[in-house]
C-alpha cells in the first residue's frame, strides 16, 4: 500500500470517527438526558449545565480528529516521519491527558496501604462466604 492510499484510507476512518462523534454528542447525548429527565423530574434545572458540559467535552476529541487529519494529510505528501508529525501528535497526547485527569490524578494506582485493606477485605469476604456455604 502506497502512502496516498493510506492517507486515503485514514481520512476515511477520521472522517466516519467523526460522523459517529457527532451523533453521538449532538443527539445521543440529549437524548439521554431527556429520558433521565422523564425519570427523574427534579434534575430539570441540571439538565442545561450538563449538557453544556458534556458538550465541551467532546472539543477535544474534535480537535485529535484535525490532528489527524493534518497528519493524514503529511503521510499523503510522503512526509509521514516530520517533525510537524511529531508535533501534532504531542498537541494529541495532550488532549489525552486532558481528558484523563478527573479522576483525581492518581491514575487508577492505589497506594500500598489502600491495596493491602483490599486485600483484607477480601479475604473476610471470602471466610464469611466458605464458612456459611457448609
Amino acid at each position: 500500500m502506497d502512502q496516498k492510499t493510506l492517507a486515503r484510507w485514514l481520512k476515511a476512518v477520521i472522517i466516519g470517527t467523526g460522523i459517529c462523534g457527532l451523533v453521538v454528542f449532538l443527539w445521543l447525548v440529549p437524548f439521554m438526558g431527556k429520558g433521565v429527565l422523564e425519570g427523574y423530574p427534579e434534575f430539570g434545572s441540571w439538565y442545561l449545565p450538563w449538557l453544556i458540559f458534556l458538550e465541551i467535552s467532546g472539543l477535544p476529541c474534535f480537535g485529535v480528529l484535525y490532528l489527524g487529519w493534518r497528519i493524514a494529510g503529511n503521510i499523503g505528501q510522503d512526509r509521514s516521519f516530520s517533525m510537524e508529525n511529531a508535533s501534532f501528535l504531542k498537541k494529541i497526547a495532550y488532549c489525552a491527558a486532558g481528558r484523563s485527569f478527573p479522576s483525581g490524578g492518581k491514575g487508577g494506582e492505589a497506594s500500598g496501604r489502600e491495596r493491602a485493606y483490599d486485600l483484607r477485605k477480601e479475604r473476610l469476604w471470602k471466610m464469611r462466604l466458605f464458612s456459611t456455604s457448609m
